[in-house]
């Protein structure tokens, strides 16, 4: 990291990072560019989980290869002292890369939604039965590194 003193090198503050942010930018290998995807998401022990349909562009791409980044960040405020070029941005921000992969069982699938839906209405256990879980893909994003930087 080019800037040492905005690094956040403190896991917890990561982890914090992840439980407030409410929005995940998914990358994936799409042949010469990045497949870049804003996606809600939950967090949980450096496991990322994502909702989405059971085919598709996104699922196309990880079966082919399941090497991934994302980033979220929070708390934006934009400083400045009235001199455009003196503006600047305050945030928190956690980047990192990871392998995706879909997950298979009931129990897995029910496991992951609750984290999911936990990310934005904490402290509610949720039911998901009756059937759904043939029409929604479950994805787990295995974090294998990831780092973070604040100003």
């Amino acid at each position: 990291m080019r800037k040492a003193d905005r690094e956040i090198k403190d896991f917890n503050e990561l982890e914090e990072i992840l439980a407030k942010s409410q929005v995940c930018y998914l990358s994936l290998i799409d042949a010469d560019y990045p497949y870049t995807l804003p996606l809600n998401y939950g967090y949980r022990d450096k496991k990322l989980y994502f909702h989405c349909a059971t085919e598709g562009k996104k699922l196309d791409l990880l079966r082919i290869n399941p090497n991934c980044s994302f980033a979220v960040s929070i708390d934006h405020e934009l400083i400045t002292d009235g001199i455009a070029s003196h503006c600047t941005m305050k945030y928190r921000s956690v980047c990192g890369k990871g392998i995706i992969s879909e997950l298979q069982s009931d129990e897995e699938k029910a496991f992951a939604l609750q984290v999911l839906m936990e990310q934005y209405v904490p402290d509610k256990v949720w039911d998901f039965k009756g059937g759904c879980f043939d029409r929604v893909g479950i994805l787990c994003l295995d974090i294998e590194k990831m780092t973070g930087k604040k100003r």
